[in-house]
């Protein structure tokens, strides 16, 4: 099984990305699956285009796990949630 994390991500950094950064290794360390982070870190312009690429990524995974929080954080969510549907992938959503 293969899950991608899709979250606001920057390495080293607590609070979604920390929670995502410990499940990731979680999952891994005890090899219920493999886990990669998709980070939507940029510009507003660069996240656009970040569908995209998630479009493309997601292809290859089973389960999409969006990670968000309001005002912009909700736009990684919207983007699982919507890539997940168009690829038909099972979808989890965390809003913290």
């Amino acid at each position: 099984m293969k899950i991608l994390y899709v979250a606001n991500y920057y390495e080293d950094v607590g609070a979604i990305s920390g929670q995502v950064a410990l499940l990731q290794r979680h999952i891994q360390q005890e090899k219920i699956a493999q886990a990669t982070i998709f980070s939507t870190v940029g510009s507003p312009l660069k996240r656009i285009g970040l569908f995209f690429r998630l479009f493309w990524v997601a292809k290859s995974y089973d389960i999409v796990h969006a990670h968000g929080c309001s005002f912009w954080g909700f736009l990684q969510i919207v983007y699982g949630f919507l890539v997940a549907k168009m690829r038909k992938k099972r979808i989890i959503t965390t809003f913290h």
